[in-house]
């Protein structure tokens, strides 16, 4: 293997420990896992007893589960997608931030835009709570899984039904 070959390939991060503010761990964090496509990074950067909040932690009870659900969400698109964080408040163990995720979607290779918020804490280097909202609705819109303009419509009061699905009702 060439030199070229190796710095194509190989992932250049900073260790956890050169990092001292909450951002950076929260940066390290998106580039890492998202835009390097390092899903098995992901439980580096929780402390076991992490919690979560949010649509995603709302659906786990433990790190295990959080890192669960997040995996099965990054295979809905490609590997590295771009993204770009602006970070509204760095304070002490604390970190607030707006997110886009500019990637492509698996197999039908749609462009998405995702938009997220985030507030993180980070004790010791590992992010202890996080409690982030991600504009689901408008995701599963851009995937086609329900109809674009979903939102404006069910502001309304109507309703969506999917084929073989009664909503609840029998």
């Amino acid at each position: 293997m060439k030199e070229s070959d190796v710095k194509k390939h190989t992932i250049i991060q900073m260790p956890l420990s050169d990092q001292n503010k909450a951002s950076d761990i929260v940066r390290a964090f998106y580039k890492d896992v998202f835009e390097n496509n390092n899903r098995k990074a992901l439980p580096r950067y929780f402390s076991p007893d992490a919690r979560f909040g949010g649509a995603i932690g709302d659906l786990a009870d433990s790190k295990s589960e959080f890192i669960e659900a997040a995996d099965v969400l990054m295979s809905l698109f490609e590997v590295n997608p771009t993204v770009s964080i602006n970070i509204k408040i760095d304070g002490g163990d604390w970190v607030a931030a707006t997110t886009i995720i500019e990637a492509t979607s698996t197999g039908s290779e749609l462009p998405l835009l995702i938009r997220g918020q985030l507030i993180a804490k980070v004790k010791n280097q590992k992010i202890v709570e996080w409690h982030s909202s991600t504009d689901y609705l408008s995701l599963f819109e851009q995937l086609g899984q329900i109809p674009k303009d979903s939102l404006p419509i069910l502001t309304t009061g109507a309703r969506l039904m999917w084929k073989g699905w009664a909503g609840g009702h029998t």
